[in-house]
């Protein structure tokens, strides 16, 4: 039996107001902010470009930008 190769790792957190930052403001960091926020986080993001979809996040104050 051959092995995969492993893509990352799956944790499972009660992250409900709790403060999480994310580097990166762009469409790779996307996905993730899209998680977390959908769990329930206070997400702060720092970043040197922001993307679109990120500053429209920002602009109806469901993250913060830094």
């Amino acid at each position: 039996m051959q092995k995969q190769p492993s893509s990352g790792f799956t944790a499972s957190l009660q992250l409900n107001g709790l403060p999480v930052l994310v580097c990166g403001g762009g469409s790779a960091a996307l996905s993730a902010i899209r998680r977390l926020l959908d769990s329930g986080a206070a997400v702060t993001v720092v970043a040197p470009e922001i993307g679109a979809t990120v500053a429209d996040l920002a602009a109806r104050e469901l993250l913060i930008i830094r």
